[in-house]
Order: structure tokens, then C-alpha cells, then sequence
């Protein structure tokens, strides 16, 4: 597996949703290769800080607003 491959398949991995043969080639690779042991160390690293921010409350009307902005928007983009 090339760096660029584990790149474009590194969702798939963390995952789990690769196939065996992929999941085992990107751990094979991550192992041997610096680089991409650190994007996946990044990743784990903003993932976890992430995780540790406070949910975010949004009051009762921000769906029904958010879904007619959305749809104003895109007709606006459209016409």
C-alpha cells in the first residue's frame, strides 16, 4: 500500500469498513510508514478533542428555520 492509498482509503479504515485484505494493508502500512502513523495519530488526536467539547443545545424552531433557509438558498442558487 503507497501513502496515497492508505490516504484515500484511511475513512474505510478507521471504519473498519474496508475489506480484510484492506484493513490489514493499511495497518501493515501505518505500522512501517511514519507519516501516516502521524495523520492517523492527528486524527485520533482531533477526534478526542472533538469528543470533548459540550454538546451543543439549539432550541425547538432552528430545524424548521434551518430547512427553509436551506430551501430558500438553493432556489436561489438555482434560478
Amino acid at each position: 500500500m503507497t501513502c496515497s492509498e492508505f490516504i484515500e482509503g484511511f475513512s474505510d479504515y478507521i471504519d473498519g469498513e474496508g475489506g480484510p485484505a484492506m484493513l490489514e494493508a493499511a495497518r501493515a502500512h501505518a505500522a512501517a510508514c511514519a507519516e501516516c502513523r502521524r495523520y492517523q495519530e492527528v486524527y485520533a488526536r482531533g477526534v478526542a478533542l472533538l469528543r470533548s467539547f459540550p454538546e451543543v443545545a439549539v432550541s425547538e424552531g432552528f430545524e424548521p428555520e434551518l430547512e427553509v433557509r436551506l430551501r430558500r438558498d438553493t432556489a436561489a442558487a438555482v434560478a
